[in-house]
């Protein structure tokens, strides 16, 4: 048998997989009822290697169990169901702010086969801050008479915009700061988002 390729599993007379290569011809009955439940794990297991010839556990743990920590990370933030049906972890529901549902994101994103596994609606609902930020949601920004605004485009960049309107890209942190309420990072913008320009 060639290094890294799954063991071959085979029935035995009484219709119970075990794995010829863990399994000696010779175990008394006590014995082998202590070890069917690893052997079951090992027989359903041996089907699912990577092509590396390693085993792949993803097909061990649930995808719920896989995505626990975005779980874990949604806990009073995200109002919704969370569920696996259909092969994919599927999270619907609502959040309060961007912050909340960026973060969930990000929870989600440490899995590498996210994209495959996630099938995820999370919206804002531009409900109240969270508990730590009131303080600063009670003071409002002074409005000036002349206040603008842009809106983002499809490629636009904090530096790109800093660039046109306030005449040096390097003033991108200009605009990342007046819009701190709705932006978590000055990389992370979106077309249709309306930015305020200092």
């Amino acid at each position: 048998m060639a290094l890294g390729a799954p063991t071959p599993v085979r029935n035995n007379s009484a219709g119970a997989s075990e794995i010829s290569a863990l399994a000696p011809r010779s175990i008394s009955t006590a014995s082998a009822r202590r070890e069917q439940p690893a052997r079951n794990v090992q027989s359903y297991a041996a089907g699912h290697f990577s092509s590396r010839g390693r085993l792949d556990w993803g097909c061990v743990v649930s995808l719920k169990g896989r995505y626990a920590w975005a779980q874990k990370v949604a806990e009073g933030k995200f109002h919704g169901t969370v569920e696996e049906r259909d092969g994919k972890f599927r999270m619907k529901g609502t959040v309060a702010t961007e912050a909340e549902k960026n973060e969930i994101w990000a929870a989600i994103k440490t899995i590498p086969t996210w994209q495959e596994d996630v099938a995820a609606d999370i919206r804002v609902t531009g409900g109240p801050a969270p508990a730590a930020a009131p303080a600063a949601a009670a003071k409002p920004a002074p409005a000036s008479p002349q206040s603008k605004t842009y809106t983002v485009k499809a490629g636009d960049t904090l530096s790109r915009i800093a660039k046109e309107h306030l005449g040096s890209a390097n003033d991108y942190m200009q605009i990342f700061n007046a819009n701190k309420d709705q932006l978590t990072d000055p990389d992370l913008i979106k077309p249709g988002q309306v930015l305020r320009l200092p």
